[in-house]
């Protein structure tokens, strides 16, 4: 088959010459074709993919709809067509302050750098954060095995010296009856 011009095109779809004119347009990725000078022809190829097309737009399918069927049914992407789409996208972002897409996407990329910088500080911070928690935690049950031991001593002190007493009543009474018995009796004769 031989190549066609736009006009041979909407004859054999059955639509409007405007029709196909918008769907060349709207899904230009797909459709085959072939620049000779100042006139653009399509593969026959092209025919495949717009019949496909005006059977998704008889289904009542959107545009992104349509995209994604002709994606998933392997039709082929034309590589000229998608570069030329992805030139002028990138085009659309160009600064008003003169500076270009590149720039915009290295700024941005310095910025997500910075931001995983501070992840990283972050993450520093609060593993040293996790290491004051558990040295004041250890701290905190130092302290009280601490205090269970002095209290622990206190109460063996206190013991210590109700014995202290009761063994120096005991042998102050020892003692009076000793000497009792001793001078006693010594005084007595």
């Amino acid at each position: 088959m031989e190549l066609l011009r736009k006009k041979d095109l909407h004859p054999e779809i059955g639509v409007a010459k405007s029709t196909i004119a918008d769907w060349i347009e709207d899904f230009n990725i797909y459709i085959p074709r072939v620049q000779q000078g100042n006139v653009t022809y399509y593969r026959p190829e092209t025919l495949d993919v717009l019949r496909f097309i005006k059977q998704c737009r008889e289904q009542n399918y959107q545009k992104q709809q349509i995209m994604e069927a002709l994606s998933a049914n392997n039709f082929p992407v034309t590589v000229e067509e998608a570069k030329e789409d992805a030139e002028k996208a990138i085009n659309k972002y160009v600064n008003p302050n003169g500076e270009d897409f590149l720039s915009i996407f290295r700024t941005m990329g310095q910025a997500v750098q910075k931001l995983s910088n501070q992840d990283e500080s972050i993450t520093s911070l609060q593993n040293k954060e996790n290491e004051h928690d558990g040295r004041i935690e250890n701290v905190e049950k130092q302290t009280k095995r601490t205090d269970e031991t002095v209290e622990s001593l206190k109460q063996e002190i206190q013991y210590l010296k109700e014995e202290l007493a009761a063994t120096k009543e005991e042998t102050k009474s020892r003692e009076k009856g000793f000497f009792r018995k001793l001078f006693g009796e010594s005084r007595r004769r």
